[in-house]
């Protein structure tokens, strides 16, 4: 797990929230993604929590040089 959850805006599809998301918990991206497509379809919750965290998570400068290896991608 890493120290800090943020945005990483070079890997993003939207907004990178995802890609944030998957580096600070360690799994691949797909994974996360999957998992918010399935829990936006389900409950609608998903995309109110990715709106708030696309306007209030701050944002790596640049990605993480240990990006590929704690994600796997």
């Amino acid at each position: 797990m890493q120290d800090k959850l943020r945005k990483v805006p070079e890997r993003k599809w939207v907004a990178g929230i995802c890609a944030g998301l998957a580096y600070y918990i360690g799994c691949p991206v797909w994974i996360v993604r999957l998992v918010w497509f399935v829990i936006t379809l389900s409950y609608g919750f998903g995309l109110l929590a990715y709106i708030l965290l696309w306007m209030f998570l701050p944002k790596w400068g640049k990605t993480p040089k240990d990006f590929d290896k704690v994600t796997g991608d």
